[in-house]
């Protein structure tokens, strides 16, 4: 055993099976080591509205996650397990009407933001998909106060809150193959730095 806990084994474990070397932090010597780029998912601290969450993770080259399977479920709670202890951290799932001139018309309709983050398309039209997975909470989801956000608690199960309540996080990157060399948009501090 290396001695690693939590999101560091899980790391290692993936390393180890696309070939990399767990002893070389980063094999493409891109910035980025070999667990952010097969690890997807990262922690943003702050205080974001669930709107200022989706488009700081747009900003930083990602989206808010979506969870779309219980597998990716696991993988998320197998990374971020020792991380989110007394946190609730938005995730990219809304049913909000967005600007519709049917108020309501979306509600318990929920859905994730698309491939780039967004929810909505100029017009106010949803532009993610249904969510065909869920993870809900006892007695959840709800609309109190309108709630039309989704966040993942610290026992990774997932609430509502009203879109304006503050919070942090979960972003979801592309996983890149950590024996190519990628590309980077941001430099120091790199955006992929957290988890």
């Amino acid at each position: 055993s290396l001695g690693l806990v939590g999101s560091e084994m899980c790391i290692r474990d993936s390393e180890k099976a696309i070939g990399t070397d767990p002893r070389n932090p980063d094999s493409d010597n891109d910035g980025l080591t070999d667990g952010q780029e097969v690890q997807p998912y990262r922690i943003v601290s702050g205080e974001y509205n669930w709107e200022a969450a989706r488009t700081d993770a747009i900003l930083k080259g990602g989206k808010l996650a979506v969870i779309k399977s219980s597998s990716e479920m696991d993988k998320i709670r197998k990374q971020l397990r020792s991380s989110i202890a007394g946190l609730e951290l938005w995730i990219g799932g809304t049913d909000s009407d967005g600007t519709s001139l049917a108020p309501g018309s979306r509600e318990g309709k929920f859905q994730w933001v698309d491939a780039s983050g967004k929810a909505f398309d100029s017009n106010g039209n949803p532009t993610g998909t249904n969510f065909t997975y869920v993870n809900w909470a006892d007695n959840m989801p709800d609309n109190l106060n309108d709630a039309d956000g989704v966040f993942l608690d610290q026992t990774f199960r997932w609430k509502t809150a009203t879109t304006t309540s503050n919070k942090g996080y979960i972003i979801e990157y592309s996983p890149t193959n950590p024996l190519v060399k990628d590309c980077l948009l941001y430099t120091s501090p790199s955006p992929r730095d957290r988890g």
